[in-house]
């Protein structure tokens, strides 16, 4: 009997990375974490852009819940071709594309849908060489960043505005400031004028 594939889960902004540990441990994760895991600038309090998981291509191959994830980014340097994540990249992006990926500097990246589980993002980064891929890394960051973020929009809605939306105060605001803004209905309007719209959510933990 043929089994569907399975729902990938995990929370929105994760990001799992899939190297070597070799490669992981030589330069690749310093930047990584220095791109991909720094903080948002404009926040009070330090939040990473993306929450990292690093796990071998090893464990992707012997573990299923390691398959399950909902985003990934496969690095490869396809200089070592008996390394296994090099073996993931050519094997996925098929053997065309690998020829291209040897000879065309410029491409470097190949996304996939649905690899492992439905539901999930799988982006290919790769270099000729450790040094091309530590640059390709950065090259890549903004657009990869990007199309990321463009995956989460639906989890993220679907949990900001888990309780609905408040009509009241999206109206309000439209009269007052001529700005359309989407309200989640746990906030309220507590300060509205012709400048200024203040909205709060209070709890048990904090006053936002």
């Amino acid at each position: 009997r043929l089994e569907g594939k399975p729902n990938a889960y995990g929370i929105a902004d994760m990001l799992t990375v899939v190297a070597d540990e070799e490669l992981w441990n030589d330069r690749v994760k310093d930047t990584i974490d220095y791109y991909y895991g720094s903080a948002y600038v404009i926040l009070p309090q330090p939040e990473p852009i993306f929450d990292i998981k690093h796990v071998t291509p090893i464990q992707i191959k012997n573990y299923e819940i390691q398959r399950k994830h909902r985003c990934y980014l496969i690095v490869a340097n396809l200089e070592n071709e008996n390394a296994l994540s090099t073996k993931f990249v050519r094997q996925d992006i098929g053997e065309e594309n690998y020829r291209r990926a040897m000879t065309d500097s410029t491409f470097n990246t190949k996304v996939a849908k649905d690899r492992w589980a439905l539901g999930q993002l799988v982006i290919y980064l790769w270099g000729r060489d450790k040094e091309e891929l530590i640059s390709n890394l950065k090259i890549n960051f903004p657009g990869i960043t990007k199309r990321i973020n463009k995956f989460d929009e639906r989890q993220h809605e679907a949990t900001v505005y888990f309780g609905g939306e408040n009509i009241t105060a999206k109206t309000k605001i439209i009269k007052t400031l001529g700005v359309e803004l989407r309200v989640p209905e746990e906030y309220v309007l507590a300060i509205s004028d012709t400048t200024t719209a203040w909205l709060r959510k209070e709890s048990n933990k904090a006053s936002m």
